[in-house]
């Protein structure tokens, strides 16, 4: 989901402490990409946000990791988290 993103970005950063208006309008103009890409971005962030509040303890402990080595895979990010990787879909080529 494109939104939880910056939405991620933002709350880090007011848990954090380090939270400024400077600050989040860089994470709003990191996220334009994404803003761009997303056809009803802004509807989904409700969404977003409910998901981040329900999952926010998984976003912290895969974020250090994750920073530590530029990528983890779904296996690694369900090891640290606990919830279960499913398996790939099956695509209909």
């Amino acid at each position: 989901m494109l939104a939880a993103g910056e939405l991620a970005h933002q709350r880090w950063l007011r848990d954090s402490g380090l939270f400024t208006s400077a600050r989040a309008s860089a994470v709003e103009r990191g996220a334009v990409d994404d803003t761009g890409k997303a056809i009803g971005f802004w509807q989904f962030r409700p969404a977003a946000e409910a998901l981040l509040a329900a999952h926010w303890e998984h976003v912290l402990n895969v974020a250090e990791p994750l920073e530590s080595c530029g990528y983890l895979n779904g296996d690694e990010a369900a090891a640290l988290t606990g919830l279960p990787n499913p398996p790939e879909l099956a695509s209909e080529l």
